[in-house]
């Protein structure tokens, strides 16, 4: 196979993982029997609550939403349009439920971060989803945000 045909191959797959990834994430959003048919068939048999289905939808969305505009004019956050820097936000927000939900309680006193006053620092804050997440799961905790001006 010639060099362009293998580019051209290579792209091609990328393009259908991008499209398969929209195809799953909207199968589960949608909770009807086809779209579970679909689930079944790639043996994924979890069915999300419509929290969970957000969620998932905004941890796809955001990587794709973030290339497209990388891929018109820049990497920059601050050239991201409202939709990807919101669905980026989601998509922490997931991170920031998760370490007090999953992770605190498995570690030596961890639990006693969660139940006591605490202080978290969030470098590069964004639009400060995992901030407040955080603060949601630790009512006590304080979180400050740091973000590079330009």
């Amino acid at each position: 196979m010639r060099r362009e045909e293998r580019s051209a191959q290579a792209l091609h797959e990328l393009d259908r993982a991008a499209w398969s990834l929209a195809a799953v994430v909207t199968a589960i959003r949608q909770d009807e029997p086809a779209a579970r048919a679909v689930l079944d068939l790639l043996g994924i048999d979890w069915v999300p609550n419509e929290e969970e289905r957000e969620r998932l939808a905004a941890v796809a969305a955001a990587p794709l939403l973030q290339a497209s505009r990388f891929i018109m004019g820049g990497p920059s956050w601050e050239l991201q349009d409202d939709e990807a820097l919101l669905a980026q936000g989601r998509s922490s927000a997931a991170t920031g439920a998760f370490f007090p939900e999953r992770l605190l309680p498995q570690l030596p006193d961890g639990s006693r971060l969660i139940s006591s006053p605490t202080r978290m620092l969030d470098v590069g804050v964004g639009v400060a989803a995992m901030a407040v997440a955080l603060c949601e799961h630790m009512p006590l905790a304080v979180s400050e945000g740091a973000a590079p001006v330009t």
